[in-house]
């Protein structure tokens, strides 16, 4: 009996070890994540403003981020001059 209540104190002390370890794994994590956010760069862009974003894709076919984000590189489509769209 009392080996077994020794093997169950043990199991208790390993059990509140592990769970203190990662509370304070979170912890560290959470301030190296604000650490981290508090370093990018952060830039207000109006509608008018000239952007020069990098491209994500690798090839011509894709569409590039500036795409995505309705920033034009000053060009029109066939299409869009047609359909009388500006950018």
């Amino acid at each position: 009996m009392t080996i077994s209540l020794a093997w169950l104190v043990y199991c208790y002390i390993q059990k509140l070890r592990y769970d203190n370890e990662q509370d304070r794994n979170e912890i560290s994590l959470e301030d190296t994540t604000k650490e981290a956010i508090g370093l990018l760069q952060v830039r207000t862009i109006k509608e008018g403003d000239k952007v020069d974003l990098p491209s994500l894709s690798s090839g011509s076919d894709s569409p590039s981020t500036a795409a995505y984000m309705g920033v034009s590189d000053g060009k029109q489509s066939a299409e869009d001059q047609a359909l009388g769209k500006n950018f």
